[in-house]
């Protein structure tokens, strides 16, 4: 019987036929996101509500992607597979791109963005990072401790950036520079917390409450990718006031020179907290650098 099986098969009878059919029992596939850069992001000037010309010049991000299972009552139930590691990416955010991770299992559930500091010789966060296309210097700034937290910080001194930004600010006869890295250990729950309560629209690292359209079903040994829109307008606002403000980091240049400091920022608070414990706006950049994704659309 076997050796007619074998002749079968060598006449090219098709290798399904040949071989016994199974079930994978843990069926996998692929998830993640399709980037797409808004004007201002790739570099275009744009207007703020009050009068300034921007251009962001550099824009650099470390996100890990992992997949959050849920149950058909969109409680969590588990995490997939462990969110570190292979899974980190870090790229330019300027040109259109797709990050994904394989191995995924075959259910329903939500696409994280996690921002991903981490220290050196953490072997849980980033010591394996994927990255894409990006500029040398802006690859050399990820491997310097971040503007945040400022030198008079308790965190450790290897704590290492998620977030690189480099803008210009212009109006009148001011110009304003703006070039910071930025890591997301250094924010608060609290803050957190409070941000989720005031800006419920945007994915940070969270759950799909923040961002629905990253709520989906992973299908066996199909890629499925996520529209998603990256604005690094966000930084300054623009997803919470209709617009982007920037007389509020300008008032921050104590000594006139044109150049934000992170003591600078770290020494005003934000003008529109007006809680007990104001953040300062270099907590408010590192928080806003977890509020760049959102479903595209106008």
């Amino acid at each position: 019987m076997n050796r007619r099986i074998h002749e079968l098969c060598s006449l090219a009878i098709p290798l399904a036929a040949c071989v016994p059919t199974e079930v994978d029992p843990n069926p996998a596939g692929a998830i993640g996101i399709q980037l797409e850069p808004s004007a201002a992001t790739r570099g275009e000037p744009f207007l703020t509500r009050d009068g300034w010309t921007i251009q962001i010049l550099s824009l650099a991000l470390q996100r890990t992607l992992g997949f959050f299972l849920v149950s058909d009552s969109a409680a969590t139930s588990g995490y997939s597979s462990a969110i570190y590691g292979d899974n980190t990416k870090r790229w330019s955010a300027r040109n259109p791109l797709a990050l994904f991770i394989t191995g995924q299992p075959a259910q329903r559930g939500c696409l994280r963005i996690d921002q991903s500091s981490y220290r050196r010789g953490d072997e849980r966060f980033g010591t394996t990072v994927e990255s894409f296309p990006i500029s040398d210097s802006e690859q050399a700034k990820f491997q310097v401790r971040p503007a945040n937290p400022v030198p008079s910080s308790t965190y450790a001194s290897d704590e290492l950036p998620d977030t690189v930004v480099h803008l210009r600010a212009n109006k009148a006869e001011r110009t304003i520079e703006l070039d910071l890295t930025l890591t997301s250990s250094a924010m608060p729950w609290a803050f957190i917390r409070k941000r989720r309560a005031a800006r419920p629209a945007t994915q940070g690292s969270h759950n799909c409450e923040d961002a629905p359209w990253l709520l989906t079903t992973v299908r066996a040994d199909t890629l499925t990718l996520l529209p998603t829109a990256i604005r690094g307008e966000n930084l300054l606002g623009a997803h919470e006031f209709k617009g982007a403000l920037f007389d509020p980091l300008a008032d921050a240049d104590s000594n006139r020179d044109g150049v934000l400091s992170p003591e600078e920022l770290d020494a005003t608070s934000d003008r529109n907290d007006t809680s007990e414990d104001p953040m300062s706006l270099m907590m408010l950049l590192a928080v806003r650098a977890a509020e760049l994704f959102e479903k595209p659309g106008p």
